[in-house]
């Protein structure tokens, strides 16, 4: 996308629900072995937002979630602390070949917490 061109993206819903913990695969004993799980955020309410799959670049995804997240910010719903795991984001990517029009099998990532990322 162009400096100063605008694009809309679509929002399919928004919806509640709760948190259901967190995994965690590195760091812990015997985490080559084990999967531990955290369940100290359960039942925490969440918001999820899915978009339609209007972005096709990772610059547009990043714009995209930087001025989604300035929004959450503003309106009150959230302080949006990726480290406290505030704000995540689950991608789901389709790779295309360049001169190719068919999109390869589409893969999610999950619970994304770095703009980084």
């Amino acid at each position: 996308m162009a400096e100063g061109e605008t694009r809309r993206i679509g929002i399919t819903r928004v919806h509640m629900e709760d948190d259901a913990g967190k995994s965690i695969h590195d760091g812990m004993r015997d985490s080559d072995e084990y999967t531990y799980v955290d369940l100290n955020r359960c039942g925490t309410p969440l918001i999820e937002i899915v978009s339609d799959p209007d972005m096709h670049t990772p610059e547009e995804a990043f714009q995209y979630l930087t001025e989604m997240k300035q929004v959450l910010q503003y309106v009150g719903v959230s302080t949006c602390d990726m480290e406290k795991g505030h704000l995540r984001c689950d991608a789901n990517v389709s790779v295309r070949p360049r001169g190719q029009e068919k999109l390869g099998t589409k893969a999610e990532v999950k619970n994304l917490n770095s703009f980084r990322f």
